[in-house]
């Protein structure tokens, strides 16, 4: 694969994975029509995702580097992904021949309910800015291991989930942001991807174009949801959600 065909997932990478769509399900669909094979696709796709991982835990550094001094965060985020890893696991066992189209109908029923949620939320002051809770980890936990699921996307799945608990947009934005560390730390890990065919100088192109635009996208989406009302910006994510369901339907 040539480097500007990688700098160009990269890009796609960076964009899509702090959006409520598929990146993963995205790349390896466009991989796989350019010609890989789908095992090489998915490698790709999945070790893209490391560099959007070190956008994260670049921009919120701080946020990392406290949650060594304190134990709310890391807590949380250790519960979380312990969940997501036992549940996920069991998920990716008894699910992993499942038809995309199965879950490209999870996220348009969560899509459809962030609406819902938006409308309702119009009227009213924006979500809570708190720390979260046990309760918020065990229910995120759970939320973010059915993203195994092809077609589910995790960011979409965590900040949903994080709305619905009542968190504002720019709150559960970070939450998901920063709970994509482990879980794509332990994916590079787990699969083995540092000796894979990704592994190559034209793939360190791409993982930095994605890390380049990652960071970028992040500091947008945070912009967003600070400024816009907590109704509005669940509609808005409601409707991004629903698009890849509309698009398989065409």
């Amino acid at each position: 694969m040539n480097v500007l065909t990688l700098m160009i997932l990269g890009i796609i990478q960076g964009l899509l994975e702090w959006l409520p769509v598929s990146s993963q399900g995205m790349l390896t669909l466009i991989m796989t029509l350019l010609g890989e094979a789908p095992s090489v696709a998915l490698d790709y796709a999945i070790f893209l995702h490391a560099g959007t991982m070190l956008a994260a835990l670049v921009y919120y550094r701080n946020e990392f580097l406290a949650m060594i001094k304190e134990g709310t965060l890391l807590k949380f985020t250790l519960v979380t992904t312990l969940i997501t890893g036992l549940i996920g696991g069991v998920l990716y066992l008894t699910l992993r021949n499942i038809s995309e189209s199965i879950g490209t109908g999870v996220i348009a029923v969560i899509g459809a309910a962030l609406i819902i949620t938006g409308l309702l939320q119009l009227n009213k002051k924006k979500g809570l800015k708190r720390e979260p809770g046990k309760y918020d980890a065990l229910i995120t936990g759970v939320a973010q291991a059915f993203s195994i699921i092809p077609g589910i996307s995790r960011s979409g799945t965590t900040t949903s989930t994080l709305l619905f608990r009542g968190f504002n947009g720019a709150t559960a934005l970070k939450l998901s942001f920063i709970l994509s560390v482990p879980v794509v730390l332990i994916a590079q890990l787990g699969l083995g991807l540092l000796e894979s065919p990704a592994m190559s100088w034209q793939g360190v192109y791409g993982l930095m174009t994605s890390f380049i635009v990652g960071l970028i996208t992040i500091k947008g989406l945070t912009i967003i949801a600070q400024k816009i009302n907590f109704g509005k910006f669940c509609i808005a994510m409601g409707l991004i959600t629903l698009i890849p369901a509309i698009l398989y339907l065409l």
